[in-house]
């Protein structure tokens, strides 16, 4: 009983050190985290070297609370992950970006471009005129990288969708198939003197 009590106050303990700690760092993230101009590149330097001034001045054990504290902040960052997606947002123009995917996967269907063994530089050369094409199209459509991303995230998945349901098709096939070569509804039902038979046939 002792043991368990000791525990519970080492826990109340280490939360008295880190959670002062980890609320100082949450409060820098709103103007350091993100860049004010997504458009360059973001240096993590300042808040890096801020973070370890913190855990240097509080004396942090590296084992224990450098470890928890991070992990009590992305815990925090979960919750504000939850809670925003069930906020109530502008629905996202599927019709149109599914528009502009197709746009995008003509471009590249229309491209004649190599496949199979071909090397990065025959990659790039057979992509020069796509990428200008494709460069009208973010013209014409004035798409963000966020946009462009949301596009080519949907090509993938869905791509991924059409693989997965041809795999199984053909897998459901082949499992029939097999049955009606042993004579039994499904492989289920195949016995070891079936096998036996068809083995010595």
């Amino acid at each position: 009983m002792e043991e368990v009590k000791s525990t519970v106050d080492l826990e109340k303990l280490r939360d008295e050190r880190c959670i002062p700690i980890a609320r100082e760092i949450l409060n820098e993230l709103p103007q350091t985290l993100l860049p004010e101009d997504a458009n360059v590149k973001v240096d993590y330097n300042p808040i890096c070297l801020s973070i370890l001034k913190k855990l240097f001045d509080a004396d942090t054990n590296i084992a224990m609370d450098n470890t928890y504290l991070f992990q009590i902040i992305l815990q925090v960052l979960g919750g504000l992950n939850k809670a925003i997606q069930s906020c109530e947002t502008v629905l996202i123009d599927d019709v149109r970006y599914a528009s502009i995917g197709n746009k995008i996967l003509s471009a590249v269907a229309n491209g004649n471009v190599r496949m199979g063994n071909v090397t990065p530089d025959q990659v790039d050369e057979d992509f020069v005129q796509i990428k200008a094409r494709l460069n009208e199209i973010i013209k014409e459509e004035k798409l963000s990288m966020l946009e462009v991303k949301y596009i080519m995230d949907n090509i993938f998945e869905s791509f991924s969708q059409v693989t997965s349901i041809v795999n199984k098709s053909v897998e459901q096939s082949a499992a029939r198939a097999e049955a009606k070569a042993f004579g039994v509804e499904s492989m289920s039902d195949l016995t070891m003197k079936m096998l036996d038979e068809m083995l010595k046939k």
